[in-house]
């Protein structure tokens, strides 16, 4: 069914895949218009770990945990066709396995849209889901987005 494969390093076809589910899977405001884009992403960030899931020879989805302002982050991302049948679940619950602490950042508004033009779904209720809870006073807010953290601890 579905492969996933641990990477230190993407290559430049891997990570075209996943700026095209980054482009349509999030809200508009946060695309990646090309490589170079992505690249200048990941450079900002250290000790990257990346996960990416295979389905037949298309990369269905992307997990990625690193080290920012001396914090272990995360991002994810999944083709809508794959979400809601575990995927994002084992993902997590790898990445658990090997850290003891997860930050990241949700969208928890409505009013956004994908590049297909759909409304963006806040996957909210996922990540409490999946024992990580909501940082209510820790907000990203930029132009394009607004988002709450939040953060999983190992017990």
């Amino acid at each position: 069914m579905y492969q996933f494969l641990e990477k230190l390093d993407l290559s430049d076809n891997q990570k075209n895949a996943i700026i095209d589910l980054w482009n349509n899977g999030f809200p508009v405001g946060i695309r990646h218009p090309d490589l170079n884009s992505f690249n200048k992403y990941l450079n900002s960030l250290s000790n990257h770990r990346h996960v990416i899931v295979i389905d037949g020879d298309k990369i269905k989805g992307w997990y990625s945990d690193f080290i920012r302002q001396d914090e272990r982050w995360f991002s994810m991302i999944l083709a809508s066709d794959i979400q809601g049948r575990g995927v994002g679940s084992k993902l997590l619950n790898m990445a658990k396995t090997k850290n003891r602490v997860l930050n990241g950042w949700v969208v928890d508004r409505d009013n956004y849209s994908t590049a297909s033009g759909l409304p963006y779904k806040p996957p909210v209720k996922f990540y409490l889901k999946n024992g990580f809870k909501l940082i209510a006073e820790e907000r990203l807010e930029l132009k394009e987005l607004s988002a709450v953290k939040i953060q999983w601890i190992a017990k």
